[in-house]
């Protein structure tokens, strides 16, 4: 159901702050565009117009005059990609005494689309809005003192009769001069530090003519394969653009999904499109229905598998306006209203007793304080053996909002303090244990990690480096035919060391291959080597980066060649028959003596055919 959940926090955005007209072209797929794109009045000075829409494949555009003969408008561009665009609206000055009108069509997968651009003849006013268009309502005057300030938010979670989750949290509100909110936190305590935060959700409104712009910022502590608690920080915005009445019409989602809205005759939502330009298997629309002022049902459809419906019964309390609308806690997650919670206009005219989904099933249960304000509001879902329980405490008044505590301790500081390599290896469950081969040895690394509160502690890490140098195949050289001239004069030549590029960012692992040139044959011992290396956690830019550990040279010293030979092994009236035998020496570790098993052999039958 989370798709659905998704709703209910897309109706708390609309019903928080919407009372609008129809507001978007229906029966479009391809090109999404508010409504209030598709006719543009502008004044006869105003040289330029931006059109926003989005397009599911690639578009164009065109325009064309409807009055005057001269050309006087031109856009650009004229075609473009599927995702969000702009078309950019250049017009000359209207210095005469009537309006012009032009048209530009956008088409794109078989659909088009019009737009009309009137541009006023000079000293032509601004024609009147639509005197139908609802305007954001007048919401009671609230006194600071009952305003609501901040709440607590207390989680328990059982899974077949048991409670295996446990959690609380703070949400604070923040208003302007003119009561109208402007900063909501949302916080986590920590499961184990329950004196702790563990996270932190702040969003800030900005409230204009044409859109309401937020901006959220968090913080979330979690640990890292060490155990380490590192922060990891984010920032995004958004807006959420007005009618002429001030009222919500369209958003579009950090990801590029727009999310559009339709209403009723009276005001009231009645259904709500999301569009993903990237992923048609994420649309889906939702339609509700409402009798006597309330929500009655939403029902969602699409492609997606996370449909389905909710339905709501209510109390007899009236749904009160606290700075913000009280009702809409009782609709979603808290941090998730907080995007335009209380902008304008009220979920429901009464406060919800139950909400179904299929065979979830949520209750609702309200105290009052004294003055008659919901001091509490008691939320319990059910879903067959599961349950849990959400218990909101509210409070009123700004001077009544606590100090936030600080932060479990975090990561403030990750540095290495020592590296190098080590001449053997170990398991690390048996460290006293060491093995020491010509062949392998240890890289370590060690990191100093500083917490927020003073503290540090170091971890040592440890890579195995393990190279085996050997030609492909078998050590057993496949047989050649040479000359006899060969044979007398055979011998090395040269030798060399190279690292195969292997493409790009390819990083492990790295390929060597030592040549072995003779004056009739060459071999290739080949080397896979896998780079030592470790996380150190960046906490200016808070993504983890990698540190290479120290590695010994691998270089063409490395190598030790003992003189070939070539033994004559049988005389056949047709050929004679010869054996190459080479022994060497891959040695990376310099700090012990090789022994004889360290050595290796490479071997070759040569035939000479009798002349």
């Amino acid at each position: 159901m989370k798709k659905l959940f998704t709703l209910l926090f897309l109706l708390t955005m609309a019903l928080a702050g919407i009372r609008c007209s129809e507001s978007d072209p229906e029966g479009f797929q391809n090109i999404q565009i508010p409504a209030e794109e598709l006719d543009a009045s502008i004044a006869a000075d105003e040289l330029n117009h931006t059109i926003s829409f989005n397009a599911t494949q690639s578009w164009t555009a065109s325009v064309q005059e409807t009055t005057r003969a001269e050309s006087w408008i031109t856009i650009y561009p004229t075609s473009g990609e599927a995702g969000e665009n702009r078309i950019e609206v250049t017009l000359t000055e209207n210095t005469g005494t009537q309006s012009r009108e032009a048209t530009i069509t956008i088409v794109c997968g078989g659909e088009q689309i019009t737009i009309t651009i009137t541009q006023r003849a000079v000293g032509e006013p601004d024609p009147d809005p639509n005197p139908n268009e609802p305007q954001r309502p007048e919401f009671p005057e609230v006194t600071p003192e009952n305003r609501l300030a901040y709440i607590e938010i207390a989680i328990h979670e059982y899974y077949n009769q048991n409670q295996e989750y446990t959690s609380k949290h703070l949400a604070t509100l923040a208003y302007d001069d003119q009561g109208q909110l402007y900063r909501l936190g949302y916080y986590t305590f920590d499961e184990e530090r329950t004196d702790r935060l563990s996270s932190s959700d702040e969003t800030t409104l900005e409230w204009s003519s044409e859109k309401i712009s937020t901006t959220n910022q968090y913080m979330e502590i979690g640990k890292n394969n060490y155990g380490i608690s590192i922060p990891y920080r984010g920032e995004h915005s958004q807006d959420y653009q007005l009618s002429a009445g001030g009222l919500i019409t369209s958003t579009t989602d950090p990801d590029g999904g727009i999310q559009r809205f339709t209403y009723n005759t009276d005001g009231t939502l009645a259904s709500s499109t999301f569009t993903d330009p990237y992923d048609p298997e994420e649309n889906y629309q939702t339609t509700m229905t409402w009798q006597d002022g309330n929500l009655m049902s939403i029902q969602t459809t699409g492609s997606n598998k996370d449909q389905g419906s909710a339905t709501f019964t209510y109390t007899e309390y009236s749904n009160p306006w606290a700075g913000i609308d009280v009702g809409a806690i009782a609709f979603t997650e808290l941090e998730e209203v907080n995007l335009l919670i209380g902008s304008c206009g009220i979920t429901s005219r009464n406060l919800p007793a139950s909400r179904t989904e299929e065979s979830e099933v949520t209750t609702y249960e309200y105290t009052f304080d004294g003055e008659g304000r919901v001091s509490t509001i008691a939320m319990t879902t059910t879903d067959g053996g599961d349950r849990s329980e959400y218990t909101y405490t509210l409070h009123y008044g700004s001077t009544s909002v606590p100090s936030l505590p600080d932060y479990i301790p975090y990561l403030t500081k990750q540095e290495i303090v020592d590296e190098g390599t080590l001449p053997y290896t170990f398991d690390e469950e048996t460290p006293d244990q060491h093995s020491f081969n010509v062949n392998s040895y240890t890289s370590y690394a060690t990191i100093r990690s500083t917490l927020s509160d003073g503290t540090s502690g170091e971890q040592t890490e440890y890579r195995t480096i393990s190279i085996w140098p050997m030609v492909e195949g078998s050590p057993v050289l496949e047989y050649i035919f040479v000359s006899q001239e060969d044979i007398d004069n055979f011998g090395i030549v040269s030798t060399s060391l190279q690292e195969i590029d292997l493409g790009e960012g390819v990083i492990n692992p790295h390929r060597f291959v030592y040549t072995i040139q003779y004056n009739c044959f060459s071999v290739d011992l080949v080397a896979e080597v896998y780079y030592p290396s470790c996380t150190i956690f960046n906490t200016e830019t808070g993504l983890t980066e990698e540190h290479m550990m120290p590695m010994i040279p691998l270089t063409k010293e490395c190598f030790t060649l003992q003189e070939p030979v070539i033994t004559r092994t049988s005389v056949e009236p047709e050929q004679t028959e010869y054996q190459y035998e080479q022994i060497y020496l891959f040695q990376i570790n310099q700090a012990i003596s090789p022994t004889e098993s360290d050595y290796q052999q490479l071997l070759r039958n040569m035939y000479v055919k009798t002349e």
